[in-house]
């Protein structure tokens, strides 16, 4: 999965750089506390990020993502901005193979 913060070159502009780390990091935060236990989650460059879900059905997936961009929207909203962030996501899937015995 594929995640980049929308908009965010605007909080660095209109709020600082301190502000913008500071999201970014409590973004991060919200990704590894909403993954699973199994799941790897790094921050990809910039203002995107990305995690590796190990046998995890799209469904899965997608209900993960859903909750990982409500837990960022609520973020946003404290920003006292005009600014409306939002989290795009995306993502790959690679069929599950059986190792040889």
């Amino acid at each position: 999965m594929m995640m980049d913060v929308d908009n965010f070159k605007l909080v660095n502009d209109t709020l600082g750089h301190d502000a913008g780390d500071q999201f970014l990091m409590q973004v991060g935060d919200i990704i590894k506390n909403d993954l699973r236990v199994t799941d790897f989650a790094c921050r990809f460059g910039g203002d995107e990020f990305s995690a590796i879900m190990p046998a995890s059905s799209i469904d899965d997936s997608f209900s993960i993502a859903k909750r990982i961009q409500s837990s960022v929207a609520k973020l946003a909203s404290t920003l006292h901005s005009d600014i409306k962030e939002h989290l795009s996501v995306s993502f790959a899937s690679l069929p599950m193979r059986h190792m040889p015995q």
